[in-house]
């Protein structure tokens, strides 16, 4: 996972932690997947609760189809979605993806064989205008 300064130097930071029921100690100590283990742990734990998606974060894609991590305040990739979730028994990926990459057909293929139980976009925060035509074909 990857935070913006911004993002990681302002108010919102300590809500995403405990939103997470972590700390900045243990991410430092353990790093992304103790985002994850936490939220499996807690599932196992829960009466109502017997699974739950884990879900990715794509950013702003520029021109040149790639990741522009200078507009992006948040990016949680794919790959570590689909990797956390296949950790735990209860958890299952939801990737994200940005319909503006150059290879975003592929990346849905990827997403369908890796398990994936939905596939997720912020419109707003991935600056996607979802009447743009050329997205008809991931959609």
């Amino acid at each position: 996972m990857s935070l913006s300064p911004e993002l990681r130097d302002g108010y919102k930071f300590g809500f995403c932690l405990k939103a997470f029921a972590t700390s900045l100690k243990q991410l430092i100590e353990h790093g992304d997947d103790v985002v994850v283990d936490t939220l499996s742990k807690n599932i196992a734990a829960s009466t109502w609760v017997e699974k739950a998606v884990v879900l990715g974060l794509e950013g702003v894609i520029g021109p040149d189809g790639q990741l522009d991590e200078s507009r992006t305040q948040v990016y949680v990739p794919n790959g570590h979605v689909h990797r956390s979730a296949a950790q735990h028994d209860n958890l299952t990926p939801g990737p994200s993806i940005n319909p503006n990459r150059k290879d975003t057909l592929k990346r849905l293929d990827r997403a369908k064989h890796n398990g994936a139980a939905l596939v997720k976009s912020i419109p707003r925060i991935m600056e996607i205008d979802p009447s743009d035509e050329v997205l008809i074909p991931f959609y």
